[in-house]
């Protein structure tokens, strides 16, 4: 037993000498050597360490004796800052940091070399997998930089979180165990960077479009990210947007309202339009000054016009000691006045203002509203409207002025007039031979001076309205007897046919007619009448009609005739007065 022991202990102080011998080949004492220290000289001032590369720092404090030598980094440098990766920012020894070149240390001292690295940047990518509904169904794989990143399944959409260094990125994404089948993007990462992809897979390629790309990094000092695409601020609050745009750190921000908002509407504050620069297209994450011009049009209540409350306080103002229904009233009776033909002096040239037509008069000649027009106050006793259209009662034809409406104590003048008669549908062409449109002043225009008695009287609006409804009935009525596609007027027409002897041989022309409107008119038809030896008399209201037509006569010669006829208004009744 003892012998065994013996043999024991002789290997295991063989094993102690053999693995010393190991470590320091030839030393006699190695145990004693790995435990000993020495000195070391640092190889240059504290201060000199900074701005050199960590390489080249590590080396000569290796070469000046230092063994314990380790590396720290800092996170801080920028996209732009690729030239200062591993550039040393300080170096210290047993933790001090202020050493000179050539001081003495332990050569076991700790020296801490920290140095500049990239500053990390996190991204988050929200992918928009668009689905296909029969063919190329197929799941997407993504890596970013040659390393798969995770697969995405047909149709849905996902979020990846990836922390990165600054500068160029690839992203692949391919058809699942296909890698041919691919679409790319390369994201160029400057800083922190929000960005959105969308993704459709087709069976030759997967298409890969940027929705936006919000890159914190991208932005300078005096630089700014835009929040929103130009398209996503419809029906946005206004002051929210305004709120969004000054939290990225714009400056110039304004708010343009819109007053167009009815009282019953609910749209008031939406965004009408959003500008930059005057320029109306941009995109998330785009770059631009902060001290960009920014308009915002939005909508707003039409009440809190202040335009429109200070006009509606000169209204009420005006209103008060000049009631814009007086100042219409002077307007109607200055048209008519100026218009009319039965105001005048035997000679047809002096005005008799006796014959001037009150506002309450509809039983001579007369205008009536339209088209109020738009009001507004011009001064603290005149009236200012646009486009005022008035009828002429009996007649299809219209008036339209702008003009000035001043109080003179009890009389009323009526200045600074443009006007212009014609049918409705022309009254704003501006083919002179559809209606001239003319100026006229009180000065020239003595009509437009308007007694204060001519207004006083209140109309009776409903008979005004129903003569007129009256007349449109007349009217409608004479046109439903022409023809819309000869003129021929057809009743007259049926009544020559059944005269003539030859009814195949008639070929009517297109009817002449004068509408008897008037006293004046009827008096002129009647004394025709009369001189050609007809018997029977027109009435107001009636139509005197001339049909040219051709026929052959007995003889069997075409020839070309006349015939007249009446139609009646009370009865409405056609007769042949005769041919020609």
């Amino acid at each position: 037993m003892k012998k065994v022991l013996s043999i024991i202990m002789l290997i295991i102080i063989a094993l102690m000498f053999t693995a010393c011998g190991k470590q320091h080949p030839g030393s006699e004492d190695s145990l004693e050597i790995s435990t000993s220290s020495a000195e070391a000289l640092a190889p240059y001032d504290a201060a000199d360490c900074e701005g050199k590369t960590q390489a080249t720092v590590e080396s000569d404090f290796y070469a000046a004796g230092f063994a314990n030598i380790a590396t720290e980094t800092i996170e801080d440098l920028k996209y732009d800052e690729a030239d200062k990766v591993g550039s040393v920012a300080s170096v210290s020894i047993s933790g001090q940091t202020d050493f000179v070149q050539g001081q003495k240390f332990d050569n076991r001292a700790d020296v801490i070399i920290c140095c500049h690295v990239f500053k990390k940047c996190a991204v988050t990518m929200q992918i928009d997998f668009v689905q296909n509904l029969l063919f190329s169904k197929y799941d997407v794989v993504l890596n970013m930089d040659g390393v798969s990143q995770g697969t995405l399944k047909h149709g849905e959409d996902k979020e990846f979180k990836f922390t990165v260094d600054p500068g160029e990125h690839n992203f692949i994404f391919q058809k699942d165990g296909e890698s041919d089948i691919n679409g790319s993007a390369v994201l160029d990462v400057k800083g922190d960077t929000d960005i959105s992809l969308k993704i459709s897979c087709h069976n030759d390629k997967v298409d890969v479009e940027t929705v936006y790309h919000v890159d914190m990094g991208a932005i300078g000092e005096d630089e700014a990210l835009f929040p929103e695409n130009c398209i996503d601020y419809a029906d946005k609050n206004y002051e929210e947007y305004s709120e969004a745009l000054e939290n990225a750190g714009f400056t110039n921000v304004t708010l343009e309202p819109i007053y167009d908002i009815a009282l019953e509407d609910s749209g008031a504050g939406k965004i009408e339009k959003v500008t930059i620069d005057g320029v109306g297209e941009f995109n998330r994450g785009d770059v631009f000054k902060k001290s960009a011009a920014i308009l915002i049009r939005y909508h707003a209540k039409e009440e809190d016009d202040p335009v429109r409350q200070e006009q509606a306080a000169a209204e009420a103002a005006l209103e008060a000691v000049f009631p814009k229904e007086m100042a219409r009233r002077a307007v109607i009776v200055a048209m008519t006045n100026n218009q009319a033909t039965d105001v005048f002096q035997d000679d047809g040239n002096t005005y008799d203002f006796s014959k001037f037509h009150s506002y309450s008069d509809i039983d001579g000649y007369y205008m009536v509203l339209d088209t109020d027009g738009t009001w507004s106050v011009l001064d603290e006793n005149t009236w200012h409207v646009e486009d005022i259209i008035l009828r002429i009662a009996g007649y299809d034809t219209y008036l339209k002025a702008t003009c000035n409406v001043k109080m003179n104590e009890d009389d009323y003048v009526v200045f600074n007039v443009t006007r212009k008669i014609a049918s409705k549908e022309y009254l704003d062409s501006t083919d002179p031979n559809k209606g001239n449109t003319e100026h006229f002043e009180p000065e020239y225009e003595v009509a437009l001076n308007v007694d204060g008695e001519l207004i006083r009287e209140d109309r009776d609006t409903l008979a005004a309205q129903n003569k007129i409804n009256a007349e449109d009935e007349r009217q409608s009525w004479i046109s439903s007897q022409f023809s819309i596609w000869d003129g021929r007027h057809k009743e007259l027409c049926e009544l020559i046919e059944e005269a003539l002897n030859d009814r195949g041989s008639f070929k009517p022309r297109a009817a002449d007619y004068t509408d008897v409107y008037d006293d004046t008119v009827q008096e002129y038809i009647n004394q025709i009448l009369e001189n050609a030896g007809f018997s029977e008399r027109v009435d107001v209201g009636d139509v005197f009609i001339i049909q040219e037509f051709t026929a052959k006569n007995i003889f069997n010669a075409t020839v070309k005739c006349t015939a007249y006829g009446i139609a009646h208004w009370s009865n409405k009744e056609v007769i042949l007065l005769g041919i020609e």
